[in-house]
């Protein structure tokens, strides 16, 4: 059987399309929603809330058994679950200021009272229990157009609150005496937060399972928070990491037939490894060399910064030629994904490194910042020089190279910068 491509997947689009995007904005919005988990030490909630979850669907099965399913009192299991979910949510919230320890037991009780409940009721609903699994824990194969709707809508809402409200979100949850001060709803906002966590959690995992959530509402964030200087870049990067994590995975799973929310998952696993290995490429802290005179310092910082941002403009463009390939076969526009514009930004990286190197030794007089650049065009030319996943894999790791490249590029501004401000 020959290999699948990714013409094979966009010729396919009305088949794949749907859950493919599902992934891409489920991760988009645990992307972004994951800074907050990770940063305020809640990497459990997602498994929480997933328990919550199944508890609140065996009570509505339950209690249909009970009561009949025709009761006035008898919730649907998708109601039964929020409400649980949301009963769950404001035992974790809690009071504002109880401690991180409490928090962590909260969660610990919610994730125990959960599964022991489901575990206790589904003795007594017995032929219910695969309606449970399949409401509880959806498939990211096959989204259904109707479940497509419900995240587009939902995801879409919490994405919009989250733009518009940001600032509220971060100060009550990094900066609460600065919050207290300025006299912010801190109780509304703190709960507001919470609850859209545990709706885009419990819905998502409705739909695509609950390994992928799992991992795309912690992973995305550790390499958003690792990479970011501040918090609106970590959210950002977050988010499009995540994004492109919940696409990619099941592009890699379609192309090697792998079960989608293991790949999604690997996928960023594999973001979070490039990312660590991106952030260490640049050497550490740099002095700048005494000979240097200030206005040369000036015009070596100004094209560190130019050099670097154009380099990240190329890596998104190597990263996102997946997606493109699906654009350029839709709008007839093969020149989108030309093969010559690959081996352009193979040779960018490798001149950018190159000359980095050199500046870093020459100009800068520090060595071990011109090994950092050594390591970096090491990395982008394997990526273009080795037999790699060509539809996919080497995109990503050559992206990954060429943002090494403008790390290093970054790190020597932000190190002149450093040193000019000391004189």
């Amino acid at each position: 059987m020959d290999s699948l491509t990714l013409t094979d997947f966009y010729a396919a689009w009305e088949l794949f399309g749907t859950p493919a995007l599902t992934g891409a904005i489920i991760g988009l919005v645990l992307g972004l929603l994951g800074v907050y988990v990770v940063l305020r030490r809640l990497v459990f909630l997602s498994a929480a809330v997933s328990q919550a979850a199944s508890l609140g669907v065996a009570l509505s099965f339950f209690a249909a058994i009970s009561f009949g399913a025709e009761h006035a009192l008898v919730p649907s299991p998708t109601v039964g679950a929020l409400l649980v979910t949301f009963i769950a949510t404001l035992v974790v919230a809690g009071r504002r200021g109880r401690s991180t320890a409490w928090r962590d037991a909260a969660l610990g009780l919610v994730f125990l009272v959960g599964a022991a409940g489901t575990l206790a009721l589904g003795s007594r609903i017995v032929q219910e229990l695969a309606d449970i699994d399949s409401l509880l824990f959806g498939s990211a194969v096959a989204v259904l157009p109707e479940d497509f709707e419900v995240v587009a809508w939902v995801f879409g809402a919490v994405l919009l609150v989250h733009v518009l409200w940001w600032r509220g979100f971060a100060a009550v949850s990094f900066d609460l005496p600065g919050a207290l001060v300025r006299r912010l709803p801190v109780g509304f906002l703190e709960l507001l937060l919470f609850a859209t966590l545990a709706l885009v959690i419990s819905v998502g995992t409705r739909i695509v399972g609950a390994l992928p959530v799992f991992a795309l509402s912690v992973l995305p964030a550790v390499v958003g928070a690792r990479l970011a200087t501040n918090l609106p870049m970590a959210l950002g990067a977050s988010a499009a990491v995540g994004a492109v994590a919940g696409y990619y995975g099941y592009l890699l799973a379609f192309l090697h037939d792998l079960p989608v929310g293991a790949s999604q998952t690997l996928v960023v696993v594999a973001f979070v490894l490039l990312g660590e290995a991106v952030r260490r490429v640049p050497a550490p802290p740099l002095r700048l060399a005494p000979g240097i005179p200030g206005p040369r310092a000036g015009q070596v910082r100004a094209t560190s910064r130019v050099t670097a941002r154009f380099a990240v403009a190329v890596s998104a463009y190597v990263l996102l030629r997946p997606v493109l390939a699906g654009v350029a076969q839709v709008a007839d526009a093969p020149a989108l994904v030309d093969p010559a514009l690959v081996t352009v930004a193979l040779a960018l990286g490798v001149a950018f490194a190159a000359l980095g190197a050199v500046g870093a030794v020459v100009v800068l007089r520090r060595p071990r910042l011109g090994l950092g650049f050594v390591v970096a065009l090491g990395w982008v030319l394997a990526a273009g020089l080795l037999e790699l996943g060509e539809e996919l894999v080497r995109p990503v790791v050559l992206a990954a190279g060429l943002l090494a490249v403008a790390a290093a590029f970054r790190e020597a501004s932000h190190r002149i910068a450093t040193a000019g401000s000391r004189r």
